[in-house]
């Protein structure tokens, strides 16, 4: 690959209140966003709350059981309507207990008959777009954005290929680790395996190999993959398919089990880092332990040690001594070059609408 920009964004990307309100205006407000497995919604009525950047949304199955999401904001006085998961027949404001259905149609409002005019088959709630991937809900809040399907051409497929049972499995482990720095260096480390013989000596030494690591670009899609140190006939390999802007769906090598992985911006100097384990329906007991002891002792190994090294890094990006950094971009994609790196700051910079993003 040729043409690549050696420097990295300017350290006020990271660090600037102003860019982060940027960042939630012009990155996640204008993507498509992973809010749940279709596992998280098993019945009429089940529900959940998420957040994008500022925004609170209700994801639920309604009585024809499609998925939709809502805008968590009743439409009388702006109270939000409800907290967490579960499972309802209808939503009722805390505020005046106006009430909606799943469908988000306003189905009562005390003592608006006495008010003249008032018609509340014309109040719903503010519907946000939704669309099922492979088994994964995303969410989009611009009303205008291309579907998944031209965003991420083929990658449906790609994904049932790769694992049929996705859209079945079901999640075994869940856990987060706040990262103490901005949300581009969390997806960044991400990105590169180059700091892995370095820092990742657990996953590198036990599971997969740093030395075989592949990346390859394509768009809005970066894919990772290195062979399985050991009974891969088991196993498997590992598969990544990181999309833009700030999810990673990992095809792990142990019991082709399911790995997703979430950076969600808080501030400019926090990020929630969501990662979640889904196996097959029908893997055995003693694999399905095998898998969550797996998650267990990820917080301790890769998630720690990622942990300390985008906090340092955020660290140092706050300094007056560091602006414009270098980036490793041999001509060709190496296992430890940072070409997926370098394309990510150039989505980046495209969605920003920012020439040199180095200034």
């Amino acid at each position: 690959m040729t043409g690549e920009n050696l420097t990295t964004l300017s350290s006020r990307f990271y660090t600037d209140p102003a860019v982060f309100e940027s960042d939630k205006e012009h990155v996640f407000y204008r993507t498509w966003q992973y809010v749940g497995h279709v596992s998280a919604l098993p019945e009429v009525g089940s529900f959940l709350t998420v957040r994008i950047a500022d925004e609170s949304l209700i994801i639920v199955r309604d009585e024809s059981e499609t998925v939709r999401a809502f805008y968590n904001v009743c439409r009388h006085r702006a109270h939000r309507l409800v907290d967490g998961e579960g499972c309802k027949s209808r939503f009722v404001c805390p505020y005046h207990a106006w009430s909606y259905a799943l469908d988000g149609k306003l189905s009562q409002a005390p003592k608006t008959e006495e008010v003249p005019g008032f018609d509340k088959t014309r109040i719903a709630l503010r519907e946000v777009r939704l669309e099922l991937f492979a088994g994964l809900m995303f969410v989009n809040l611009d009303d205008d954005a291309q579907s998944m399907a031209d965003v991420f051409v083929g990658l449906e497929q790609e994904l049932l290929a790769a694992k049929p049972a996705l859209s079945s499995m079901k999640l075994i482990f869940k856990d987060q680790i706040t990262h103490q720095s901005n949300w581009k260096v969390s997806v960044e480390n991400f990105s590169e395996c180059y700091h892995c013989p370095v820092a990742h000596r657990y996953v590198t030494s036990n599971l997969y190999s740093a030395d075989r690591y592949r990346v390859t670009i394509e768009d809005y899609v970066v894919r990772h993959f290195s062979e399985r140190l050991g009974d891969r006939e088991t196993h498997g390999d590992l598969y990544v398919w990181f999309l833009w802007p700030n999810l990673a769906i990992e095809l792990y090598p142990l019991h082709r089990c399911i790995s997703i992985r979430h950076f969600a911006p808080i501030t400019p100097r926090t990020t929630v880092y969501t990662y979640l384990w889904f196996v097959d329906p029908d893997l055995p007991d003693d694999a399905v332990a095998e898998v969550a002891q797996l998650g267990e002792t990820y917080r301790g190994t890769n998630g720690a040690e990622d942990e300390a090294i985008v906090a340092a890094v955020q660290e140092g990006l706050e300094s007056r001594s560091y602006d414009v950094g270098q980036l490793v971009i041999p001509p060709q994609l190496t296992a430890q070059s940072e070409h997926a790196v370098a394309h990510f700051q150039r989505l980046y910079a495209q969605a920003l609408g920012v020439g040199d993003s180095s200034t």
